[in-house]
Formats: structure tokens, C-alpha cells, sequence
């Protein structure tokens, strides 16, 4: 994807003058600022554009950018500085370069990039490689809003950096990435090298805030999901397969999504293939990325203009001297809304994935209109970009006459604009793609949104387009014409040559000139036979010549083509020194990203997996003698050596590293207590309380579901005093532990059920009346047995009998907790309030006419009696 390069080749002779212009705008650059008051400019510019500040912190004893950060490794013992500084167009510069990342030959090539946010890596162990992920998160705070990015590069193969395999600039991008957002994004979970996902979120929670794929939704978003992503704001992206010997300006236009200022931005500048989904391969070490004098550019351009809501596409964005004039129909009186947009725009992502971005309004801050009036007063449009560095006036007349304007905008074959296209150019020839059998679809759209537009769509692949296009005023038409065509195979590439049936070891299309190593005795040329990708007679394949002193010669023309490629192939007769595997594979299944010249390999084995699967390979050549050796395997995991020995002895050595897929579950299903299920068991709830009933003597037996065959689990039996665990260790080491704590139920009740007395139940009992009053009858002379039925078997009971017929009888209830409780008797023995007499005796005799209720009686003696009678 190349998209608004702008390709100005320094050269040293010709821009002295503005090299030395620069080297004083550098050292000067903050008297210049004070002098120009423009210390406001600065604060819409990135910090450190120039990479002149190294005094940030040290990694490695190596000296580090002090306003970014960069991809450096230290993990496991090894330390990888990506950052280094180099000599700029003028000062210094950055130069950032892909390494080789481990120990040994265990490890892999990491793209080297530098960003304003926080470059990160993850890796839990050497023998868990294939679980490593990456990525960039956070930022600077931002609230500007940048047209375009300009920036100086340089793009270079180091042949110095270690285990690079040679200039591979052409084989892989180099990125530059722009974004800014607003909220915070959250993620948790990133793709692996093994293309799984890792959750990160409780070892590196830091990592999983503003990361970078959870911001870039539409083109480079998280494939592991994301919580809560960010609201992007804008997008710039430049990504190139190319090389840059000589300092080169790259521009890149910022798109927009809406009209929201943002709260942070990110700048990632990327030798290599990161980002794009956390890309795995087609990573090579020594790719290198010079970049200086980055620049924020403010544009006070209008890209395009809305009138009454609808985009006036005659507008001419570069026209700010003339007039441009709009017709808004006849009768018309009323100049209608206005606005301006910039920042609109696509891109397009690796996968094919295209992301369309609307642009922003410019604020009335930015754009300032005064409407004239229809068929008078010209109406001014001024712009001033967001930095306030720039100006532009536009001129509008709007007239209500209907306008004449019956160009075209812009032609469309297939949704692309045709190449070439002009609006004033009416006839154009359309080469389709070779091979191309769909009829074409051709859209166009009209400058003047009152033209009316009539197509005539073409009825073969080699038919004509006519597009009418009548103007507002209904009598001005432009007719446009398109002959369509289909282009001429112009591919000059065999899909492979086959020596003597074989396919030349690590052939490539567009790689020329081979050596064959033929074996000692050799007499006769090989065979050759060229093999095209196309139909027989769509190439024209030529052998020129075929023998061992002069080798072969190749010629591959196509009618579409204006010069034909010869392949050469030398022939070295000598023993082969060429010791690269043609393909290796895992039970019969291609190792993923497998490259004949790449030595290390990750294999995830599926969860469950009891056996290694079956390597096999095919040589590189017949000479090669290969060797499997898999004693570094342990339990399904370990590393995996295939040895290639070509004809000459020399050796290469694929390694495979074997990763058994280990289950993480380490929850249980069910926990059990005397065989019945746990009470509110959850399986992340790891501690509970369980109480007992009364008189619970021993702890129930604990027994558990397991949550997955692969647990490991072991039980500590705390009793009913203490605390029970379940540890539940999951297949990969992750432990859990459950915890019970038995408690068993105590009684604190101090009331008596009953109180019996003389074996009948008190009268009047009730366990919460506490004392009780009891008559005697008169005339007792013992107390009657007091006994009682306790509440429950826990409670210790215990009396004090009364000491007298008129004492107190307690009974004293202890609960087995809790205080005690006192029940008390007062018993009393009735006594006699009767005063009156039975009978009197006079004289031995009852008294006549006695009534007890009587008391005054009147007794005669007898005549002459002197004697008074005994009274009883």
C-alpha cells in the first residue's frame, strides 16, 4: 500500500544550502522560537522530531531516545537494545533494526520499532515461545488534529545485525503508523506467535490499557477481542516493501473519522512487519529503518466542499487567486448552508480489509464564511489551518442562473478510477487485467450535482462505454467514451524450473540466476524443463542453450511485455553444498510459515495430545542425507532436531520446539460433604463456612467433581476445629486452592421444657416464667419431689432444695453456651384464720343453743347456786 509518497531524493550537492539552513534552524531553533513568539507552534509539533535528545534511560550500556520508547527485549537473560543513534541528514537521527531474539538458535526475529507509546513483549518461558505476544500501548496526551505526516527515511539491508539471511527489504514492509483516540480502551487477551490468544490481563494488566489493537478496530484490531475499545479519532498508515539508499521524504495523509478533537495520539515507526496482526512471520533480521525530522503538517485546504449537504465535486481545492462559480438554479435567491471537510479517505489493510473514513468538518474557528449574494456579492471561504501556520481564501459566486458545467468528476470501472482521468479528456482506452472475463461496471459522477448523468455500460470485456452527461441548463452535454480491452499477459516469470524433475533448490519467480552443484562424474547437462503458470502459448519460453561449460539460459517473453527475462543456471560440478530442506512437515501438514532458510519452528500440540506427531520432510536435493533426532523431547515437550547434511558436508540444523496445549482449568465442578452437594458451591468461590448440627461429633468426608480429567487434586482435612483445603492443580501448574471451615451448632437455651411437683406438672409452667409461688396445704409436713424435663440433652442442670416447708426451691438451667438461668419456687404451708369456737362445755355440759357465730351467751344458775360452773 503506497499512499500519498512524496519521493524527493536528497542529494547532498543540490540542497547545501538547505542542509546548512538546517544545521542552523537546529542549533538555533529555540532563539528563532523566542524571537518569532512561535513557542505555540511548537506544542502542535511530537516531541524530539529530530531524534536530537539521546538522554533518556540506558538499556544495555546503550544510550536511548529521551521522548520515545522503543522495542527493546530484556526478558530470560537476554537484552536486546532496537534504538540506536546514527547520523541524520543533519545532527543525528534514529536507526532502528529487526534482531534475532533468544538463546541459541531457540528464539526469533522481533521487529525493531520505536513509538510514543509503550512498546511491550510477552514471554512466560524459553520452552513457551510459542505463547509470546507483543504489541504497543498508551500514548501522549493530544488534542491537535494534523493533516498529514512528513518524515525523512532511509531503508537498508545491515548484513552486520546476527543470523540475518541475506537482503530480504523487498520481502517485507516497513510501517508508519498515526492514531489518535479518545476514552480508554481496554483489552486483555492478544494473538500469540502460535496464532492463539494469550491472556495477559492478571500477569501484565498495564499492557492491556490503550493497547494498540484495541484503539485500530477497522484495520488492525484485536483478533482476541477486545472489552472496551477505544473511539479513534484518525488514521495514517504508510507500509512499503521497498528500499531507500539516499535520504527520502515520505508524506502521508491523516484520515479522519469524525469531527472530535482527540484526548492522546500514538506515532509507531517500524522497520518491520509489526504492526499488521501481530505478524509472525515474514520477519528478517538486518531490515533497517533510518527516520529523522518528523513533521506535523496543518493544512488550510479545503479537500472538499458541501453546499445544501451534498459535495460540490467541481471544487477545486488548489484554486485560492480566482473565482469559482456556482450555479444554483433559476430563481434561486438564497445563498444555502456551507461547510468544509478534510481528512477523507480509505485505506486498506493487509487482509484486504478496506476502512473508509468520512473526514472532519472544519469548525468555525478554521473556516470562516461570508456569504455574498446570489448574482452579486462573491461569497469568501477563509481557512486557517489548526496551527495557525497557514492561510486560504476561497472565492465562491453563486449564481441562480442553471449552470452549463457538464464535466464529469470522476469515472469508475470495477469501483476504480479509471488511470489518466481527466475531466476534460472525453475519450479513454481501458486495458482490463489479463485474464479478466466479468463484463465491467462503470460508474461516474458529475461535477455540478444538478447534471444528470446516463451511462451505457459495455456488453464484453471488449466493448465501449458511453457516459452522457447533460448539464443543468438542459442543453449542454458531454459525452464521455470508454473502449474497453484486455491486457496482454505481461508476466515474465516461470512458476518454477524442474532439473532433471526436481525443482531447483529455493527457486524464486523473480530470482534470476541459480547455481546447481551437479556430482563429481557428472558428464552431461541435466534436463531442464520450464514450467509456466500459464496456459501453453501464453509465454513464450525459450532455451537458449543447455550444456556444463556454458550452463543454461532461459528466455521468458509475453506479448504484453516490452523486454523478455532470461534465467541463467550455472552448473558446479563439485559435491552439493546446499543443505536447505525443501518442505518439513508435522503428520503430514506443512509447519506453519515453514522457509528453507529459516532454522527454528514452533509446534503447539492440542490439549489431550498423547503422542508426538510423525515429522517428515522433503530434501532439498537427491545429494542431502537427513537426520531425525527427537531425545529432547520430555513428555510430549522439549525440542524436536532435523540435521541436513548436503554432499559437500555442510550442515544445516532445523529445530522444532514442541509445546504441549496444557489445560488451565483448575476450578472444580462440585465439592461434596457426606456425599451431598456443598451448599452454595460456586466455582470460583473459594472459601465457605459450614456449621454442623448440635452434637456433631466428626467432620462429613469431603469429596469433589473434578473440572476437567487433567487436575491434579489433593485434600488437607482440618477436622471439625480447623480448616479443610482443596488444592486443584490444572494440567499447566496454575493452583487453587478451596478452603472449609467446619463449626458445629451450640445450644444457649436456658429454659426447662417442664417442672413437675410430686410427679404433676406445675401449674401455671411456661419455660419463660422464671418464679412461681406454691401453697401448701395445711398440714403438710414435707415438701412434694421436684423434678423437671430439660429442653435439650446439652444443658447442665442443677438445684438447690428449699431448707424449710417455707422455703425457696431454684433449679439452675446452664445452656451448653450462654448464661444460666435460675428457676425459682416459694413454697408456703397454708395456715387457719377461723376464730370461732366448735362448742363450749358448762359445766361438762354443751352449752344450749351454742352458735358459733354467736358470741355472748347468757348462763342462770340454778336457785341458790353459788358455785360458778367450769367453762371448756
Amino acid at each position: 500500500m503506497r499512499v500519498g509518497r512524496s519521493a524527493e531524493t536528497f542529494n547532498p550537492i543540490t540542497n547545501v544550502i538547505h542542509t546548512i539552513m538546517m544545521k542552523i534552524s537546529k542549533v538555533f531553533s529555540l532563539f528563532v522560537f523566542l524571537l518569532c513568539a512561535t513557542s505555540l507552534f511548537g506544542q502542535y509539533q511530537l516531541p524530539d522530531p529530530g531524534f536530537e535528545d539521546w538522554s533518556g534511560a540506558q538499556f544495555a550500556n546503550s544510550i536511548q531516545p529521551k521522548d520515545w520508547r522503543y522495542s527493546n527485549v530484556s526478558q530470560l537473560g537476554v537484552d536486546k537494545n532496537f534504538a540506536h543513534r546514527a547520523t541524520g541528514r543533519s545532527g543525528y537521527c534514529l536507526l532502528i533494526q529487526n534482531q534475532f531474539v533468544g538463546v541459541g538458535s531457540i528464539g526469533a526475529t522481533s521487529p525493531g520499532y520505536v513509538a510514543l507509546g509503550q512498546p511491550w513483549a510477552y514471554v512466560s518461558s524459553l520452552t513457551s515461545i510459542s505463547d509470546a505476544t507483543a504489541g504497543t500501548y498508551g500514548g501522549i496526551t493530544w488534542t491537535h488534529r494534523p493533516d498529514s505526516i512528513s518524515l525523512w527515511i532511509k531503508r537498508v539491508y545491515d548484513s552486520s545485525v546476527d543470523q540475518a539471511a541475506g537482503d530480504h527489504t523487498a520481502d517485507e514492509n516497513f510501517n508508519i503508523v498515526y492514531y489518535s483516540w479518545t476514552g480508554t480502551a481496554q483489552g486483555g487477551s492478544y494473538k500469540a506467535k502460535n496464532g492463539s490468544c494469550t491472556d495477559i490481563s492478571r500477569s501484565k494488566p498495564a499492557y492491556c490499557v490503550d493497547e494498540e489493537s484495541d484503539i485500530r478496530i477497522a484495520l488492525d484490531g484485536n483478533e482476541c477481542g477486545t472489552a472496551t475499545p477505544g473511539t479513534q479519532i484518525a488514521e495514517a498508515w504508510y507500509r512499503e516493501k521497498a528500499s531507500y539508499a539516499n535520504w527520502t521524504k515520505i508524506t502521508i495523509p491523516i484520515y479522519y473519522l469524525s469531527d472530535n478533537a482527540p484526548q492522546k495520539c500514538n506515532l509507531i515507526l517500524s522497520a518491520g512487519n509489526y504492526p499488521n496482526f501481530r505478524a509472525n512471520n515474514g520477519i528478517y533480521a538486518g531490515n533497517s529503518l533510518y527516520v529523522d525530522d518528523v513533521n506535523l503538517i496543518y493544512s488550510s485546504k479545503i479537500q472538499k466542499l458541501y453546499i445544501n449537504n451534498r459535495e460540490w465535486k467541481g471544487f477545486d481545492p488548489d484554486n485560492t487567486t480566482g473565482e469559482q462559480t456556482y450555479s444554483l438554479g433559476q430563481g434561486v435567491t438564497v445563498i444555502p448552508d456551507i461547510y468544509a471537510v478534510r481528512g477523507a479517505g480509505s485505506l486498506t489493510n493487509i487482509k484486504g480489509t478496506t476502512a473508509s473514513f468520512a473526514g472532519r468538518r472544519l469548525s468555525a474557528q478554521e473556516c470562516v464564511i461570508n456569504k455574498g449574494a446570489v448574482d452579486g456579492a462573491v461569497t469568501t471561504i477563509t481557512v486557517t489551518s489548526e496551527d495557525g501556520s497557514s492561510t486560504s481564501t476561497y472565492r465562491i459566486r453563486f449564481v441562480s442562473q442553471a449552470s452549463n458545467n457538464a464535466r464529469l468528476a470522476d469515472i469508475r470501472v470495477n469501483g476504480q478510477t479509471i488511470s489518466g482521468f481527466n475531466a476534460y479528456l472525453n475519450t479513454y482506452n481501458v486495458a482490463l487485467p489479463y485474464g479478466t472475463t466479468a463484463v465491467p461496471q462503470v460508474e461516474a459522477d458529475p461535477q455540478d450535482a444538478g447534471a444528470t448523468v446516463q451511462i451505457t455500460q459495455p456488453s464484453s470485456v471488449n466493448g465501449t462505454s458511453t457516459i452522457t452527461v447533460t448539464a443543468q441548463d438542459g442543453s449542454t452535454v458531454q459525452t464521455y467514451t470508454l473502449h474497453f480491452s484486455v491486457a496482454q499477459l505481461s508476466d515474465v516469470t516461470l512458476q518454477d524450473i524442474l532439473v532433471d524433475g526436481a525443482s531447483i533448490p529455493g527457486f524464486q519467480p523473480a530470482k534470476a540466476n541459480y547455481t546447481i552443484s551437479l556430482p563429481l562424474g557428472t558428464t552431461a547437462a541435466p534436463q531442464v524443463v520450464p514450467v509456466s503458470a500459464y496456459p501453453q502459448g501464453e509465454q513464450t519460453i525459450t532455451i537458449i542453450k543447455n550444456n556444463l561449460t556454458e550452463g543454461c539460459q532461459i528466455q521468458v517473453s509475453a506479448p504484453g511485455a516490452a523486454v523478455s527475462k532470461t534465467y541463467k543456471i550455472t552448473y558446479r560440478i563439485e559435491a552439493s553444498q546446499y543443505s536447505y530442506l525443501q518442505s518439513l512437515m508435522a503428520d503430514g501438514q506443512p509447519l506453519e510459515g515453514f522457509n528453507p532458510e529459516e532454522f527454528v519452528y514452533y509446534l503447539n500440540l492440542p490439549l489431550g495430545t498423547t503422542s508426538l506427531p510423525q515429522i517428515s520432510w522433503t530434501a532439498g536435493d537427491r545429494y542431502q542425507t537427513v537426520s531425525l533426532d527427537q531425545s529432547g523431547i520430555q513428555q510430549l515437550e522439549g525440542t524436536i532436531t532435523v540435521t541436513v547434511t548436503a554432499a559437500s558436508g555442510a550442515q544445516s540444523v532445523y529445530r522444532i520446539v514442541v509445546a504441549l496445549e496444557k489445560s488451565e482449568i483448575n476450578s472444580l465442578e462440585m465439592i461434596y460433604l457426606g456425599g451431598q452437594p456443598l451448599e452454595g458451591f460456586n466455582p470460583n468461590t473459594l472459601s465457605y463456612q459450614v456449621n454442623l448440627p448440635i452434637g456433631t461429633s466428626a467432620a462429613p468426608a469431603i469429596t469433589w467433581l473434578e473440572g476437567d480429567e487433567y487436575q491434579t487434586v489433593s485434600l488437607t482435612a482440618g477436622g471439625l476445629g480447623g480448616t479443610s483445603r482443596i488444592f486443584v492443580t490444572a494440567q499447566n501448574g496454575a493452583t487453587r486452592v478451596y478452603q472449609i471451615s467446619f463449626s458445629v451448632a451450640t445450644s444457649s437455651d436456658a429454659t426447662l421444657s417442664m417442672i413437675y411437683l410430686g410427679g404433676q406438672p406445675l401449674e401455671g409452667f411456661s419455660p419463660a416464667q422464671t418464679d412461681y409461688s406454691v401453697a401448701l396445704p395445711q398440714g403438710t409436713t414435707s415438701l412434694p419431689e421436684v423434678t423437671f424435663l430439660a429442653h435439650d440433652e446439652y444443658q447442665t442442670i442443677s438445684t438447690r432444695p428449699a431448707t424449710s416447708l417455707n422455703g425457696d426451691y431454684k433449679i439452675i438451667v446452664k445452656p451448653q453456651t450462654g448464661a444460666a438461668q435460675t428457676y425459682t419456687i416459694h413454697f408456703s404451708v397454708a395456715t387457719s384464720q377461723n376464730t370461732a369456737l366448735a362448742g363450749i362445755l358448762v359445766g361438762g355440759q354443751p352449752l344450749e343453743g351454742f352458735d358459733p357465730e354467736t358470741l355472748v351467751y347468757v348462763d342462770t344458775l340454778p336457785q341458790g347456786g353459788t358455785a360458778v360452773p367450769s367453762v371448756t
